[in-house]
């Protein structure tokens, strides 16, 4: 199973998180998201969990 993210363009306020992301995560693998505070890994997750729009 892959999820496939198509044109994401998601934010707060003003500030965009994410403009126009594209990108595939493969379900058969382990998957690390690894960034400094407020990159947007926590938006990422949520996202793709349908929390947000």
């Amino acid at each position: 199973m892959t999820i496939e993210l198509k044109n994401i363009t998601t934010g707060y306020s003003k500030n965009n998180v994410f403009e126009n992301f594209s990108g595939k995560i493969s379900c058969n693998n382990l998957v690390v998201l690894m960034g400094k505070n407020g990159v947007g890994k926590s938006t990422l997750l949520d996202v793709i969990s349908g929390l947000k729009k």
